[in-house]
């Protein structure tokens, strides 16, 4: 095994643990009330965008001959990329269950707000979708299947610099960290430091000279949301070990959590 499949198998694994820590504690505290529906609604919706999009981009005979001709080449994708996008949607469906199921689990009520950004976030969404379909009925050459994936891509990319800002802002509100899985945070930390260190061995392999200006331009999409991914798994390990911090929150429930 290359140096480089190491790393990112690593960062995948990593990543796709991220996903258990909520589902655990959850589970373990009978209770959902640390999770903003706000972040989890968001999430989801992140997943679907990029499942569907990846989906076709490597099963649709329509969508690979015209990215083939609009590139010049075919997407770099392939069936591991779907199943690691397909496995977080199917993880967050089922911690969304734990908030609107919660009798299934046997967890106490709580409030389901959603808040009107959210609200209004996904307005836009279905809009553009509708505005999209209805362009594409009057132009299919230009508003294209091809077009329209790339786009579901983009709103994923979106998505992802947005979705944790409900999250911090509910930590806030709350002012208590209690039943906040903090080691989804490390997992996903620890996964965007692989996928870092595998964008930079990846290039030095390709390039004879270092230039972090060439390295970013071409990995725009990689290096930005790893930096941001970076920035608020910042944020939420400052509130959970400072702001708000253990000594704070209930002794039992905070061993018990310390454990996952």
């Amino acid at each position: 095994m290359s140096l480089s499949t190491f790393l990112g198998v690593t960062y995948v694994t990593l990543w796709s643990l991220s996903f258990y820590p909520p589902l655990i504690v959850n589970f373990k505290l009978k209770s959902s009330d640390a999770i903003s529906i706000d972040f989890l609604l968001l999430n989801t919706l992140g997943y679907v965008t990029y499942f569907i999009s990846l989906f076709l981009q490597l099963y649709s005979s329509t969508v690979r001959v015209l990215y083939k001709h609009y590139y010049h080449g075919l997407p770099l994708l392939s069936a591991i990329d779907l199943l690691f996008v397909a496995h977080g949607l199917i993880l967050n469906l089922i911690t969304l269950s734990q908030l609107y199921c919660y009798r299934v689990w046997n967890f106490k009520r709580r409030s389901l707000r959603i808040s009107f950004p959210t609200y209004l976030f996904f307005f836009v969404f279905f809009a553009f979708q509708a505005t999209y379909y209805i362009l594409s009925i009057k132009d299919a050459t230009t508003y294209n299947l091809m077009v329209y994936t790339v786009n579901l891509s983009l709103w994923k990319v979106t998505i992802s610099f947005i979705k944790y800002l409900p999250q911090l802002y509910f930590n806030f509100k709350r002012k208590s960290m209690i039943g906040y899985p903090i080691m989804s945070i490390w997992l996903d930390l620890l996964g965007g430091i692989f996928a870092m260190l595998q964008l930079f061995y990846d290039y030095s392999l390709v390039s004879a000279k270092w230039d972090l200006l060439v390295l970013v331009s071409n990995n725009k999409g990689k290096f930005w949301l790893s930096m941001v991914t970076f920035f608020f798994d910042f944020c939420f390990i400052v509130q959970y070990y400072f702001v708000y911090p253990s000594r704070a929150v209930n002794h039992e429930e905070d061993k018990m959590m310390s454990r996952v």
